[in-house]
């Protein structure tokens, strides 16, 4: 049987030698879990199909399913209502509240373009040259406010093409930049420099609210995302408009717009930029402090509310088990104002709270848990994933009817989950915010090729889940692909059962599953990485990355899981999926 190594205990080099050992470079190296069935294929294996298999597919189709949505809806509507931000405000004479918003148009078209136009202000040609470093956070030199510039570094699916570049960098900036409501030494802004942010919130929503062509873009934009990512997080065009209905300055008050988010349950729950929570007034609340416009704000899923739930400071200091004797150090722990407190969150906490016994015994172990207000926090993040309505919650909801279905005592439940929410995490990666700690039968086969022995792993209500799941995208997507694959789900819940012997037809069905599968997902899986929040204070981000697969036989069958790791990296060198795969061959 396989041979499970979850390894986040381990740092990333250790990782890295310790894979080098297993794989022992070589020609054919098998990157991906679809590489495996095409060794058996060659070598005359017959196939052990695990879920892994059918979730790494899963996690194929639906990157190949939002790409195409991407391609067709999303970056013309984005480049439509930047270009036309840029036309509109290029004429414009006025204020400090037009240049700035010119400014804005004239990056983020810049962004998408290439490059800044010859004739820019100091200030924008210093935005732009921090923007394209992605060093990592430092004062903005157009807003004034402290920007994690390491954001804006290319990653995941978005490094195929320069195109997708720089779509990546010119959405995830108009996503970032927070025009902060109200005055805080926590945040840096100033009493002046956040009358100006509101005067260029205001002045950008009314722009868009008033052109028919604009508004349409902007809500399209919007629209696209609520099922697939989850509601926004912050103030938009239409809540500014709702905001000052009967307002006819230059700039809305804070308190106008802090009465609105109050009244409209819109105050933000995700801290995504840099905070010092050592210079909150006695006064101050983090929501209200974060309160502000964005262009396109980022989604706001339940897995960031979860995350965001039982960090510093909603957990306190951390208390040994073993009282003054640090007998556990959990790798989650950071040193915030003088004190060991929780500055990252496992994904091994994600799944205990998704109720897998195994994660639970594992953070217990590690003393993950062992932080003041721990418990209580722990049980908001439960409730922030079992309520969300959209894709997220679908997904969360499958993980959970999954753990709570059979036991696993051998932690394989445990190791698909992981890498089934890693795939999730890398997907959603642009459109949501990032959480930063303060500072079917009717497939073809060939039966003249006989591979006798193939095995189906997992149980049928794992199946029957997976199907659920996919039949809930293919409602909201209405893709071919979905179809197609919830025939195979369906399928494989009914060979699962096991109330007779596999037979020939069965057997054949298995060996070439994996040909089917790739034609739905046009395409293999490969080693992926995904940073999944920040500690600025640490300068170091929390990566989630799948690594080459783990092999496991049966019998003469042979199949493959996943390989997750966790582990922390400098924030300036957030890892791209090439440089990750590059370093597991080449350590």
């Amino acid at each position: 049987m396989s041979r499970i190594a979850l390894s986040s205990r381990m740092s990333a080099g250790g990782l890295l030698l310790a894979l080098a050992v297993n794989v022992q470079a070589g020609q054919n190296i098998e990157a991906g879990l679809f590489d495996v069935y095409q060794t058996n294929r060659e070598t005359g294996r017959p196939n052990l199909v695990t879920p892994d298999l059918l979730l790494a597919s899963y996690g194929l189709i639906r990157q190949q399913v939002n790409t195409r949505a991407e391609t067709k809806t999303m970056i013309p509507e984005f480049k439509a209502l930047v270009g036309g931000l840029h036309r509109k405000l290029a004429a414009v004479k006025g204020g400090e509240a037009e240049s700035l918003s010119r400014d804005y148009a004239i990056l983020l078209q810049a962004m998408l373009t290439g490059g800044l136009p010859e004739k820019s202000s100091e200030a924008l040609n210093k935005e732009w040259q921090l923007v394209q470093q992605a060093g990592g956070p430092a004062e903005s030199p157009l807003w004034g406010t402290m920007l994690d510039y390491s954001q804006f570094k290319p990653r995941g699916r978005y490094t195929q093409s320069d195109e997708m570049k720089r779509y990546f960098i010119a959405y995830r900036y108009a996503g970032t930049v927070n025009f902060f409501a109200m005055a805080s030494q926590a945040t840096g802004v100033l009493q002046a420099r956040a009358k100006q942010m509101r005067q260029v919130a205001f002045y950008l929503s009314r722009l868009i609210a008033r052109d028919a062509q604009l508004l349409g873009h902007y809500e399209l934009l919007q629209s696209s995302m609520i099922w697939e990512y989850g509601p926004s997080g912050d103030l938009g065009v239409k809540d500014m408009a709702g905001a000052t209905r009967n307002f006819s300055g230059s700039a809305p008050g804070a308190d106008v717009l802090l009465a609105y988010a109050k009244k409209q349950g819109r105050l933000p729950q995700i801290i995504d930029f840099p905070l010092d929570v050592a210079k909150l007034n006695r006064d101050e609340k983090i929501p209200e402090v974060a309160l502000g416009w964005r262009l396109l704000p980022g989604a706001q899923n339940s897995n960031a509310l979860a995350v965001q739930a039982v960090l510093y400071p909603n957990t306190q200091k951390f208390n040994s088990p073993c009282g003054t004797l640090q007998c556990v150090q959990p790798r989650t722990a950071s040193m915030i104002q003088g004190r060991l407190s929780k500055g990252y969150v496992s994904a091994y906490e994600v799944m205990a709270w998704l109720g897998s016994a195994q994660a639970k015994f594992r953070i217990q172990q590690d003393g993950e848990q062992a932080f003041e207000g721990y418990d209580a926090a722990a049980r908001k993040a439960q409730s922030s994933l079992s309520a969300d309505a959209g894709l997220t919650g679908a997904q969360s909801a499958f993980m959970r009817a999954v753990f709570s279905q059979t036991a696993d005592c051998d932690g394989r439940q445990l190791n698909g989950m992981l890498g089934f929410w890693t795939w999730q995490q890398s997907i959603n990666m642009l459109y949501t915010k990032q959480v930063m700690s303060p500072l079917s039968k009717s497939l073809s086969f060939n039966p003249s090729v006989q591979r006798k022995g193939a095995v189906l792993s997992g149980t049928p209500q794992f199946y029957a889940e997976l199907t659920k799941l996919v039949k809930l995208n293919a409602e909201h997507a209405q893709d071919p692909a979905w179809i197609k694959f919830s025939e195979i789900t369906e399928h494989l819940a009914l060979l699962a059962e096991g109330k007779s012997p596999l037979n020939d037809e069965d057997e054949a069905y298995l060996n070439e599953l994996d040909t089917a599968l790739l034609q739905l997902t046009k395409g293999r899986d490969l080693p992926i990485v995904v940073d999944v929040q920040t500690n600025p204070l640490e300068r170091r981000v929390l990566e989630e990355a799948l690594g080459l697969p783990e092999i496991e036989e049966l019998n003469t069958a042979r199949g493959a899981r996943f390989r997750h790791y966790e582990f922390k990296q400098d924030m300036d060198s957030r890892l791209t999926n090439e440089e990750w795969q590059k370093q597991l061959v080449n350590p």
